[in-house]
């Protein structure tokens, strides 16, 4: 949880400023450094459920939750 929360200290406080980079290009093109960018976000999304709701990194009260990707995930 320490480097969850960390994390999500650093980068929150600059969504705004991130999505609005973002903005600029158009998603299904996007440039490579967007594109990581991009993916900060997505993982942002992920860790801001864990420290805003759960206050752990699972899900509380649940089964697992797994993700399986099968193909690379697009923008």
């Amino acid at each position: 949880m320490p480097k969850l929360q960390d994390f999500y200290d650093a980068a929150f406080p600059r969504f705004r400023e991130i999505a609005d980079h973002l903005e600029q290009f158009p998603l299904d093109d996007l440039p490579e450094r967007e594109r990581n960018l991009l993916y900060l976000v997505y993982s942002l999304i992920q860790v801001s459920l864990a420290v805003d709701m759960w206050g752990q990194p699972e899900v509380i009260d649940a089964g697992n939750a797994m993700y399986f990707r099968t193909v690379e995930p697009i923008p």
